[in-house]
C-alpha cells in the first residue's frame, strides 16, 4: 500500500488528518504532486498549507508516446522532403520548385521538434496545413507535370495529413477519456 498523508489548514475540519491510500498496482498509474501554499493573510493560522495533487500518468504517457511516433516520422517526412529533390533528380529541372520542398521540409523538421518537446496542440495543426499544402503544391506551383516531383509532394503530403489527423484523433479520444474519468 503506498500511504499519502495530507492535511487541511483547518485542524478541526471534516479532512483533518485523512489517509488516502492506494493499492500498489494503481500507485503506478497516478504521479503525486505535492506543493505547499504560504499562509494567506486572510487565514487565521500561521501554518502552511500542503496540498496534493494525483493526476493520472499513466494516460499522459500513454497520449506522450502515442504521439511522440508520429512526430518522430513526421521529422523523418521532413528530412526526406529536404533531400528528396536530389534523391530523386528533379533538382535541376525545377530549381525554383524544389525551394517548396526544402522549405516544406525544414517547417516539418522543426514543427514535429517543438511537438516532441511540447504537449500542445498547435504543431499538429500547422503539419496538416503543411500536408495540404504539399498536396495540392503541384497545382498551385505548376510543377504537376513532372511526375516525380508531382508523386513525391502528393505522397508526402497525403503521409502527413494521415500521421497529423491520427495524432489529433487519438489526443481528442484521450482527453474525452480523461475528462470521463475526472468526473
Amino acid at each position: 500500500m503506498v500511504r499519502i498523508v495530507f492535511h487541511r489548514p483547518d485542524p478541526a475540519g471534516p479532512e483533518a488528518g485523512r489517509a488516502f491510500r492506494l493499492p500498489r498496482r494503481r500507485a503506478k498509474k497516478y504521479r503525486v504532486t505535492i506543493f505547499f501554499l504560504p499562509p494567506s493573510h486572510h487565514s487565521a493560522s500561521n501554518r502552511l498549507t500542503l496540498g496534493v495533487h494525483l493526476s493520472r500518468s499513466d494516460d499522459m504517457a500513454h497520449r506522450t508516446a502515442n504521439k511522440r511516433w508520429q512526430d518522430w516520422l513526421t521529422l523523418l517526412l521532413g528530412i526526406w522532403l529536404f533531400v528528396s529533390p536530389w534523391l530523386l533528380g528533379f533538382r535541376a529541372e525545377l530549381p525554383n520548385q524544389s525551394w517548396n520542398f526544402f522549405v516544406i521540409g525544414a517547417a516539418f523538421f522543426v514543427f514535429s521538434i517543438a511537438a516532441l518537446n511540447m504537449r500542445s496542440l498547435w504543431e499538429e495543426w500547422v503539419n496538416l496545413a503543411l500536408g495540404i499544402w504539399m498536396v495540392v503544391s503541384p497545382w498551385v506551383l505548376r510543377y504537376s507535370g513532372n511526375v516525380s516531383a508531382r508523386d513525391d509532394a502528393m505522397a508526402a503530403g497525403i503521409v502527413a495529413v494521415v500521421l497529423t489527423v491520427w495524432s489529433l484523433v487519438l489526443t481528442h479520444e484521450l482527453d474525452r477519456e480523461e475528462h470521463r474519468a475526472a468526473a
